[in-house]
Parts: structure tokens; C-alpha cells; sequence
């Protein structure tokens, strides 16, 4: 015999099981979750930066572009729907409430202080079931898929190209990627024009070619005996910079990149020099993309030929050279070009990891960077980056 299910739905079981569990309410989590996002029920004080609090808050302070005006965002606040779910239908309305805003105009100035509250326009409000009421037709709303913020990595066989990604909750994509048939790293800014890693690195401050070495390479300070005939100290090694010999002034070899052989050995033994700071190539089973990669950079190589420096520095050439890559149709200047740079990945106004993106990435690199940083940090980078080169060398 039928027996009427308890749960209010009307339907017949004909089972002779009992339910063991209380089915649950599937809908109570897409309500619970909305309601986080609106807070209706919060006073504005008390709001927890989620929702639509978090959202004015990454938004505001707005400041003129003179500096002399600022808007604060102070609180907002939610009406209650004006139609119920009934007539919404019957009128072929949306089923909704009123958002208004308080905000807060100073003029540093004249130190005036306005205070408004600013109409924002209608949020649909969500039904008991789940559902919306737009227009008069109720429609259920799907999240859309979407990249999770964080880090990939991945190796493309066919390509034979290494890469990584930074992914942010919101802002420009981050890419490397190792090019196996020129052992080049390269770097993609928002899926442009692929730039070298070490003019990305410059604009981070790394401005020399010792910097970057140090960052990724393991740095060695040789003690060179005379008389020793032993080569092994020094094969497979790379110079850090030009061996200058500190008596006289004068340079016995100069960089140049490459591995040091035999002769350069008995060059060394032959000037006298007791110190030689050389990079250990056993880092990353003797991978010298990065090497190649400075190797390959304008900037070194001027430096090398010994050739005179133009009129900016190294990092703010490179900034130039990313803002040119990145805006070829406006007017290149340096303020403009430092002010792309920060806002592009450093300042959480206009990127964001969101504490999701943080969270992986400190759990990626094992970094202990708080999760309210949503920026991009140089240390995010620069794991990143040593990462790749892990996935290069498989």
C-alpha cells in the first residue's frame, strides 16, 4: 500500500523501506549563499567583507585624477522587493530590490565633507525554490565555468615547449614559457606580444645580470691556489660577471656566457687571481635557458660590447619596452609606463588572486604570504619561474 511522503511534496512511496536520513534541502545552499553575498539581514557596520561588501570596498576609494577629490564608499543598503513573487509575474516584472549606496565626497582642498545616498539600480532577489523572476518568467541561474585562480603548469609534447600561468580571480593573465629549440624564456602579459623573462625581471628591479643569476643559480666563490693544475673546480661552471683582477684593474675575462674551458683556466692561473665568483650549472641538471635568456637580452649584450648606456636605466627601459609592447598606439612615457606596470599586477584595485588564488599558490611554492594580499608579489613570480624550469628539465 501507498504511504504520503512526509516531506510536503505530495507524492506516493511505494517502497518498503523507510528513509534512514532526512533528505535534505538542496536548495538551502544556494539561498544560504546569496544571502552572504546580500548581508540584508547585517547591520552596515558590522558587514563581513564578502559579497557585495568586498566588491565597494576593492572599488572604492576613487580619487580625481588631480588628487583634490575623493570618494569613500560608507555603507549601502537593500529596500525590500516592492511586488511579491505573485504579481511579479502577473505584471511581467522582475522580481527585485532597491541597492542605494551612501558615499562620501571630500574635497582635501577646502576639507568639505558631502555625505549622499546614490541609487545603484535593482538586484534580483531569489525565490524559495532557488529561482529568479525576470520579466515575469521565472528562470533558474547557472554558474558559469570558469578558470579557478591560481598557478598551471603544463608541457606540450608535440611543441616541446614548458609553461606556466598565473591565473587571477580578476586582471591579466601571467604567462612563461620555456622555447626548447632556443633555450629562451619568454614571458606573455595579458596574452601580448611575447617580451624576454630578464626585461620583466628588470622592471621588477632585478637590474643586473648578477641579480638575476643569483635568483635562480646556485653562487660560488673559488679559491684558486698557484700551482694548482686541478680543472674540475671550475668545469661546468659559468662566470657570474667580467673577472676583474682587484690589484690592477684590469679585466682577464670577460663574460661572455659560456661554460669556462681548460684555457680559460690557465688564463686564470696565469693573472694571479685567488677569487673567481662563478653560477653552478648542476642547478636544474645544467639547464643554461636562463643564461641563454640574458644572453639574448639588448641590454646585456650593450653591456658586453662595452657600449655607452642610453639615458634610462635598465628597469626603466624595460618598463618603456612592456609599455610599448603592451599600448603600440599611445604615447610611450615613463610615468605612464610605471603606473601600467603597478596597476597590471601589483595593485589589488585592478588585480586580484582573490583568497582562493593566494591560498594555492602559497600552498604550491610553500610561501607564507598572507591571504589578504591579493597582488602579485615578486616572490610569486620568481617561484614561478624556478617551477618552469623544474617542468622544462621533466
Amino acid at each position: 500500500m501507498a504511504a504520503a511522503n512526509n516531506n510536503g511534496t505530495g507524492r506516493l512511496h511505494f517502497g518498503r523501506l523507510k528513509d534512514v536520513v532526512e533528505m535534505p534541502g538542496f536548495f538551502q545552499i544556494q539561498l544560504e549563499s546569496y544571502e552572504q553575498f546580500l548581508q540584508r539581514g547585517v547591520d552596515p557596520k558590522r558587514r563581513v567583507g564578502t559579497g557585495l561588501q568586498e566588491l565597494f570596498l576593492e572599488t572604492f576609494p576613487i580619487e580625481s585624477p588631480g588628487g583634490d577629490i575623493l570618494l569613500e564608499f560608507v555603507e549601502y543598503s537593500l529596500s525590500e522587493p516592492k511586488l511579491s513573487e505573485e504579481e511579479s509575474r502577473r505584471r511581467g516584472e522582475t522580481y527585485s530590490l532597491t541597492l542605494k549606496v551612501k558615499i562620501r565626497l571630500i574635497h582635501k582642498d577646502t576639507l568639505v565633507i558631502k555625505e549622499d545616498d546614490v541609487y545603484m539600480g535593482e538586484i534580483p532577489l531569489i525565490t524559495p525554490r532557488g529561482t529568479f523572476i525576470f520579466n515575469g518568467s521565472e528562470r533558474v541561474v547557472v554558474s558559469q565555468i570558469h578558470k579557478s585562480p591560481g598557478v598551471i603548469f603544463s608541457y606540450d609534447n608535440k611543441k616541446n615547449i614548458a609553461s606556466g600561468r598565473i591565473v587571477p580571480d580578476h586582471g591579466g593573465w601571467l604567462e612563461f614559457e620555456v622555447d626548447s629549440k632556443r633555450d629562451i624564456v619568454y614571458v606573455k602579459m595579458d596574452r601580448r606580444r611575447k617580451l624576454l623573462l630578464s626585461t620583466f625581471l628588470r622592471a621588477l628591479g632585478y637590474i643586473t645580470r648578477e641579480d638575476i643569476l643569483k635568483l635562480f643559480y646556485k653562487v660560488e666563490t673559488l679559491r684558486v691556489k698557484k700551482g694548482d693544475k686541478e680543472v674540475l673546480a671550475l668545469t661546468d661552471k659559468v662566470l657570474l660577471t667580467d673577472l676583474v683582477d682587484k690589484k690592477t684593474g684590469q679585466v682577464v675575462i670577460e663574460y661572455s656566457g659560456r661554460r669556462l674551458t681548460k684555457r680559460d683556466f690557465e688564463t686564470i692561473m696565469a693573472s694571479g687571481v685567488e677569487k673567481v665568483d662563478v653560477v653552478a650549472l648542476s642547478e636544474y641538471e645544467g639547464s643554461e635557458v636562463l643564461i641563454k635568456t640574458l644572453n639574448a637580452d639588448p641590454c646585456f649584450k650593450r653591456q658586453n660590447r662595452g657600449e655607452d648606456e642610453p639615458e634610462l636605466t635598465p628597469q626603466d627601459e624595460a618598463l618603456v619596452d612592456i609599455y610599448r609592447s603592451s599600448r603600440p598606439n599611445e604615447p610611450h612615457n615613463l610615468e605612464g609606463a610605471r603606473n601600467y606596470f603597478q596597476k597590471m599586477f601589483f595593485d589589488e584595485k585592478t588585480y586580484s588572486l582573490s583568497q582562493v588564488g593566494r591560498y594555492k599558490l602559497n600552498k604550491k611554492f610553500n610561501l607564507n604570504v598572507a591571504e589578504s594580499i591579493t597582488a602579485l608579489t615578486k616572490e610569486d613570480i620568481i617561484h614561478t619561474v624556478r617551477y618552469l624550469l623544474e617542468v622544462h628539465i621533466g
